[in-house]
């Protein structure tokens, strides 16, 4: 799923979208918005949620208040984008500078369940 807002920490939109998420049964969801790059993973429901707001205005420094407890990884200071290649089995998600240089990649398995 891809979406404007993240859906992980900004209160409300948090509530709506992760049940919907879970009913569903999607385990990637794509966002922008927030003006840095994270990779985040809700372990209990096997979501991950991949944020790319970091193609402009990057904001230096975490925002206060933010749960980051399910963070894997993140980036405030670099402008970059998001890659992202399918297979029938996995999605290999890569974040990458402005340069096309890899900061960061992740690959998600396909649920058999």
């Amino acid at each position: 799923m891809q979406d404007f807002e993240p859906a992980w920490g900004h209160g409300t939109l948090h509530h709506y979208v992760q049940p919907l998420l879970r009913v569903h049964g999607v385990h990637v969801y794509f966002s922008g918005h927030d003006h840095h790059a994270e990779h985040l993973h809700d372990k209990q429901y096997d979501i991950h949620f991949f944020i790319a707001g970091h193609g402009s205005k990057v904001r230096y420094g975490e925002k206060k208040n933010r749960d980051h407890s399910h963070s894997v990884w993140r980036q405030f200071s670099e402008q970059g984008f998001v890659h992202a290649s399918a297979s029938a089995d996995e999605l290999l998600v890569q974040y990458l500078d402005f340069e096309g240089k890899e900061a960061y990649s992740f690959t998600v398995k396909r649920s058999r369940t």
